[in-house]
């Protein structure tokens, strides 16, 4: 896993390397109205990607699914990025799909609004038995496991996200499917808040194919794109292990 917080890249930085990217994205840089966090996030997917393949940056064999999820042709590694307006996280494995999905806490989001088209009633519910300064953490938790699961499975947006629930509480993270098909197997979920190198309040949700849950392991993407030697620290993730109307707790990171 890996978190950018895009203050940590100069603007000179960035317009230096505005040469990486391909002739569409430096036009949709030229109009983007946060043309510094657009530009920062896809440098830090190409400087990935260009880190795992040890290939440079403008040889990467980018290609792109049915649904515009980007692959590498040729190579087995499975990779996701999410980005909010202030910072991007990415998770990168091998032989695993996976999916990963970053939102920040903001007074402006429509949590009924939201809900009422994608949650059931059990995911409501859980929404509507939160104390009210926990409600936004609530629906956070289960808008980006929603977002995580479908983006894995190469779909995103475009799925029908409202045919599975999430159950948080009893100390886990339970996945179900809400139109009486047979749930997908051998999924992990995991959950942060405020992750790493991210400064502001957000929830990060992973979703990766397994038989177990696996450590997880972040880096800091300001220093491999700056040339540095990553560091890896893991952060503990927020499991929900108490009820969902308990969730005032935040997980401190430990440093291996």
């Amino acid at each position: 896993m890996w978190s950018l917080n895009f203050s940590d890249l100069s603007r000179s930085w960035l317009d230096d390397r505005l040469s990486w990217l391909s002739a569409e994205e430096q036009r949709t840089a030229g109009r983007h109205r946060f043309r510094y966090a657009y530009l920062a996030g896809k440098l830090f997917f190409r400087c990935l990607l260009s880190h795992y393949c040890d290939l440079p940056v403008h040889r990467l064999p980018l290609a792109y699914g049915a649904y515009g999820k980007p692959l590498l042709q040729g190579f087995d590694l499975s990779f996701n990025l999410s980005h909010s307006r202030d910072g991007a996280v990415m998770a990168v494995s091998r032989q695993r799909r996976l999916g990963i999905d970053v939102e920040e806490l903001s007074r402006s989001i429509d949590i009924e609004s939201i809900a009422s088209e994608y949650f059931d009633e059990a995911e409501t519910r859980c929404l509507d038995s939160a104390a009210d300064s926990e409600r936004p953490w609530s629906f956070l938790y289960l808008w980006t496991l929603k977002e995580a699961f479908f983006k894995a499975l190469g779909s995103g947006l475009s799925d029908d996200i409202s045919r599975v629930r999430f159950r948080l509480g009893d100390g886990r993270i339970a996945m179900e499917v809400v139109d009486g098909t047979e749930c997908p197997r051998d999924w992990q979920f995991a959950l942060w808040q405020n992750p790493h190198s991210l400064r502001g309040r957000c929830s990060v949700a992973l979703a990766y194919e397994g038989r177990k849950s696996l450590p997880v392991v972040w880096f800091d993407g300001s220093r491999l794109m700056s040339g540095a030697p990553p560091e890896g620290v893991t952060c503990v993730p927020y499991m929900l292990s108490r009820a969902v109307d308990d969730l005032s707790r935040r997980p401190e990171p430990m440093v291996l």
